[in-house]
């Protein structure tokens, strides 16, 4: 069932358009990443369905209602189902952490669901045993961890039983440890609560390992859509395939559904005939070492559980990163052999030549 639909959306500041034709549905309990480089309409896109930003084309659905629609369709903020989470948490200093969860339950809209005083204390503290900090209830925000402030944030947001969950970045601010415990509990709860969720964010790891899909959002337009590992395996352009990974494009001499390259014969995906470019990643090469090889490594880089070894072509200039876990049993200047794991992502480009 679908909770949130946007079709066709732009949206400008001025004359300067943000958001260009942006189509997309979550479903309940369903967490959509938007990823994308700063600047390139993520926070725009949240404000406007949140109703913070008119559209000027298009439409948002919420549910079966119909939200914003310009110039004849537009429900003000307060009257959307809608949670936002900002980065920073955005609570309340000189509130306690139960005043900043039940916040949201005071609105007009919402006093015939929690209308009494007792109600609301009572979603407080399901929210707060929710998020495991039922014990905090009278604290205030700075005698928290940063951690455990963005779990209140959560609570907040999710307080009024929103249709859609909002995020901005929420996990930005916190330690690289922390923030990947953090977003897998925010994950699991909002998923046990059933609510749609969009996540921004310009973080790859963070977008392909939390949400279900992800939308890349590049220069304010979806430039793919879609599973995780497909976005990542099968990126539709080159732009793309850069920004959701690193990166390497070999050239490459296609016929059929193989390629010709420097790796030897490969299978590939993608449409397109001739030369052009494969994607490689630096996880899909395996160095195996050999006499005969034509590759010789040129630098290796340790970075704890993983090195990334730097091999050159023997006969040409190409170069290609590869990732290599525990202990590298080759030095700089060893020869080797390299195998890539296949199919490779391919794409046209009539100007490259083997």
């Amino acid at each position: 069932m679908k909770s949130l639909s946007v079709e066709g959306v732009g949206a400008a500041y001025g004359s300067t358009r943000v958001l260009d034709d942006i189509s997309f549905h979550v479903d309940r309990g369903e967490m959509l990443a938007v990823l994308g480089p700063s600047g390139c309409g993520k926070t725009t896109l949240l404000r406007s369905i949140a109703g913070l930003h008119r559209i000027d084309t298009g439409s948002i659905m919420l549910g079966e209602q119909l939200i914003d629609q310009p110039p004849r369709v537009y429900l003000p903020p307060e009257h959307r189902r809608i949670g936002l989470m900002p980065q920073e948490g955005g609570l309340f200093p000189h509130l306690s952490v139960g005043r900043n969860v039940g916040f949201g339950l005071v609105r007009p809209s919402l006093r015939s669901m929690f209308g009494d005083r007792k109600a609301r204390r009572a979603r407080v503290e399901e929210l707060l045993e929710l998020v495991g900090l039922a014990h905090t209830i009278d604290a205030r925000p700075r005698e928290l961890s940063g951690g455990q402030q963005q779990r209140v944030a959560l609570a907040r947001a999710l307080a009024p039983r929103p249709t859609v969950l909002l995020m901005d970045e929420p996990f930005a601010a916190l330690d690289a440890g922390l923030r990947t415990s953090i977003r897998s509990e925010v994950r699991a709860m909002l998923r046990e609560q059933k609510v749609a969720s969009i996540l921004v964010t310009h973080d790859q790891a963070e977008a392909m390992g939390s949400a279900d899909r992800v939308a890349v959002l590049l220069a304010g337009r979806c430039a793919q859509i879609g599973e995780p590992e497909h976005v990542y395996r099968a990126p539709v352009t080159r732009e793309v395939a850069a920004f959701v990974g690193e990166a390497q494009f070999v050239a490459a001499a296609r016929t059929g559904s193989h390629a010709e390259t420097v790796f030897g014969k490969v299978a590939v995906l993608g449409e397109g005939h001739g030369c052009g470019e494969i994607l490689i990643r630096p996880e899909q090469v395996r160095l195996v070492s050999a006499p005969d090889g034509q590759f010789q490594v040129g630098e290796v880089q340790f970075s704890g559980p993983e090195s990334i070894v730097t091999v050159h072509h023997r006969e040409s200039e190409i170069s290609v990163r590869a990732s290599v876990r525990g202990e590298v049993p080759y030095g700089i200047g060893s020869i080797v052999r390299a195998e890539v794991a296949q199919p490779l992502a391919f794409f046209d480009s009539p100007s490259t030549t083997l």
